[in-house]
């Protein structure tokens, strides 16, 4: 799953040429029509991202935004990943994780985590070290994993940066 957004902003940036997966139809249409701009950079794929319909080692990168907590199992999502990556290519991604920091004793995190999961439509959240190991297990060399919250500056709220941009909330 993806949002079609990014797909359009990296080509446009990048001028790569990025296949979009998703198993929605209507949100692959709802892309197409968003990213008519770079049209000739794209194409849209409707499918299952634990079953990609694509050869083994025909991609120099993938990556995967916010979509991995849908899947029923991590490692086999990121072997399905690694398996239509060329040697050598990289995958990177971001996604809702629970940190050490997360405490399932306190009444606060729990809600957080359940208001997170309800809003995203997620079966669970995992925590960072489940990930990490999930993309050890299914055959990446993991380069780098980090919490990008605790970089954030505790005073800006998480959409100030794209006021006064063309994204609307």
């Amino acid at each position: 799953m993806w949002s079609w957004w990014p797909l359009g902003n990296l080509a446009r940036w990048s001028g790569a040429h990025i296949v979009g997966l998703n198993n929605n139809a209507q949100q692959v249409e709802r892309a197409k029509s968003k990213t008519k701009d770079v049209k000739e950079l794209y194409r849209f794929i409707h499918a299952d991202y634990m079953k990609i319909p694509e050869d083994d080692e025909s991609f120099d990168a993938t990556y995967a935004i916010e979509s991995m907590p849908h899947g029923p199992d991590k490692t086999e999502a990121f072997r399905e990943a690694l398996r239509i990556l060329r040697p050598g290519s990289y995958f990177t991604g971001y996604d809702w994780c629970l940190t050490e920091r997360f405490d399932s004793k306190n009444p606060e995190h729990m809600k957080i985590k359940h208001d997170i999961m309800a809003g995203n439509g997620l079966p669970d959240i995992a925590l960072t070290t489940d990930v990490d190991s999930a993309l050890i297990r299914a055959g990446f060399e993991l380069i780098e994993a980090r919490d990008l919250a605790s970089d954030a500056d505790p005073d800006t709220l998480w959409y100030r940066p794209l006021q006064g941009r063309d994204y609307s909330l």
